[in-house]
């Protein structure tokens, strides 16, 4: 699976790439409440293309759901968002 996943902008702008700080602790609350809310949803759409992400965080994210048996990929590459554009890729490879 590839993704191309847009950056985070800095609050207050910024250069498109420059991510800020990275507040692990934001993070994990609202990969929580995303989990809490797809469980609560069974069958129904959730909109979610809101989530913006850096490199560094969505890595972090893939971690913990991995920890939790949420994943169902067993590695993957992540390449940093290039100067000046607006997006990173991941390569996910599925279990099994």
């Amino acid at each position: 699976m590839l993704l191309a996943v847009s950056p985070f902008y800095p609050e207050g702008g910024g250069q498109i790439g420059d991510h800020g700080e990275l507040r692990w602790e934001e993070v994990a609350q609202l990969t929580k409440e995303a989990i809490r809310e797809y469980r609560e949803a069974g069958d129904s759409y959730i909109d979610v293309h809101a989530w913006q992400f850096t490199p560094l965080s969505f890595s972090g994210i893939l971690r913990g759901l991995r920890a939790l048996d949420l994943l169902p990929f067993e590695d993957w590459e992540i390449y940093n968002t290039f100067r000046n554009s607006m997006e990173f890729t991941a390569i996910l490879r599925k279990a099994g």
